[in-house]
């Protein structure tokens, strides 16, 4: 993969971008997720790729980040938007050929972000709403590269919410509206199951 991202040196835009307010909840969300899980995040980064004839624009959906890793998080409704098995059951290449090469290269063009993907931990999340089967089948397809890509789901992502609610509530202050969103409706199940 370096070797592929390095003959694309030069054609990518090789200045730090800035966030864009995030338009789709479940990114907001899954931006939330790392937060609590002691991350510092940085989304929607939008930036340009060169590819013939014409410029390409793509985005970072989720970008997290701790002492000793980064933390590429691909952000969709549907896993099999991202990846996916054909109708025969086999994996489809094309799709995971690709899978997070441009946000590195991208990466590794800006000076200021260099220091993110080189002599650290980088590891690949696909988080995804729909997929459960899909993902069950993708981990135990024998090419799908599970060291490689983790695969998250939105059930987990509110389980590990569940989880932490009430020390989030206890002891952290946030205006974050997809926190405060799951905060009352983990309240009101708790009240309803009463």
């Amino acid at each position: 993969m370096v070797e592929k991202m390095n003959k694309m040196k030069g054609k990518f835009q090789s200045i730090p971008s800035l966030d864009s307010n995030s338009i789709e909840p479940f990114e907001g969300l899954v931006e939330a997720y790392y937060q609590i899980n002691g991350y510092i995040t940085s989304a929607n980064k939008w930036f340009w790729y060169w590819q013939d004839p014409k410029r390409h624009y793509m985005d970072i959906d989720v970008l997290a980040v701790n002492s000793n890793e980064t933390i590429i998080v691909s952000v969709s409704g549907s896993l099999d938007k991202k990846i996916g098995l054909s109708r025969n059951g086999r994996l489809k290449d094309e799709m995971l050929k690709d899978l997070f090469v441009r946000e590195q290269a991208y990466m590794r063009n800006v000076p200021q972000y260099q220091w993110l993907i080189e002599d650290r931990s980088v590891k690949k999340v696909i988080a995804f709403i729909w997929g459960n089967k899909l993902k069950e089948r993708l981990l135990n397809h024998p090419k799908f590269p599970k060291n490689e890509i983790k695969l998250l789901s939105s059930n987990e992502i509110l389980s590990e919410f569940e989880e932490k609610i009430e020390i989030l509530e206890k002891f952290q202050k946030s205006n974050n509206p997809f926190l405060k969103t799951i905060q009352l409706f983990i309240k009101r199940n708790k009240f309803t199951e009463m």
